[in-house]
């Protein structure tokens, strides 16, 4: 006889094989005609109208709603940096389906690597940070001060990788550097949910809401590579304050 248990885990198998394949299949599909378009224009609207769609599709399929508090901080022109909290790999999804405008993330070189993925990505001039490397890490930090100065803003996720307990976690100094030399507005934002659909420990996606708290904009200018550290908690202390008004409109 199965036992309860066994059934469950079964189930649990069977659910996150299911949303990973056609998220697969989505990047696949989607990501093809992605890569060609943004091979030929790399900051081009056609090109993101596709990673726009995958993130919107992925989102839908696993059922996760989104609900959003604050957009109105988000610049429609010229550059700035977000800085968002990191729970799980939908915090991606969520943020290219609910900031109103074309962003780049900073991320870590293995994800370039992903077939499809990765390669659209390194085409759409994201940047690829190379934490085993000081020197390397340092000189794509230049090249991103100087692709957000040129105005297309840009994605940090200042804890460096996802939290393994849903709460925020050190922040690592290099997006800070990022944004002493970039001299251009934080946005801090918190994310709430994602940790419930598909915290780090598994790949097994529970349906649910998530919402987004986008705060108002940090001025980076009154700040140089000395003062990194006054801006960093500057920014927690701003990323706590979404992250409490989440939980006060749940009360």
């Amino acid at each position: 006889m199965i036992s309860g248990s066994s059934t469950t885990k079964r189930t649990g198998f069977i659910e996150a094989s299911l949303y990973a394949g056609l998220i697969v299949l989505y990047t696949f599909v989607i990501g093809v005609p992605c890569l060609l378009f943004t091979l030929f224009n790399p900051a081009g609207e056609a090109g993101y109208w596709f990673i726009r769609t995958w993130a919107r599709l992925v989102l839908w399929t696993c059922g996760v709603k989104v609900g959003v508090a604050g957009r109105e901080n988000v610049p429609l022109k010229g550059p700035f940096i977000v800085m968002s909290t990191h729970n799980s790999h939908f915090d991606i999804p969520v943020l290219v389906k609910e900031i109103p405008r074309q962003f780049r993330i900073v991320a870590k070189s293995s994800l370039f690597k992903i077939p499809i993925f990765g390669w659209t990505m390194s085409a759409a001039g994201y940047v690829n940070v190379n934490r085993g490397s000081q020197r390397q890490a340092f000189a794509s930090l230049d090249k991103a001060a100087d692709r957000v100065r040129m105005g297309m803003p840009l994605l940090i996720f200042p804890e460096g990788t996802r939290s393994s307990d849903g709460s925020l976690g050190a922040f690592k100094k290099g997006g800070f550097v990022l944004a002493t030399r970039a001299q251009v507005p934080i946005i801090p934002v918190a994310i709430e949910g994602t940790f419930r659909v598909l915290p780090k420990t598994t790949w097994r996606i529970c349906p649910g809401p998530v919402r987004v708290t986008f705060g108002q904009a940090i001025d980076t200018t009154a700040h140089s590579y000395e003062t990194k550290e006054l801006l960093m908690e500057e920014v927690r202390r701003a990323i706590q304050r979404n992250e409490e008004g989440q939980r006060m409109s749940h009360d």
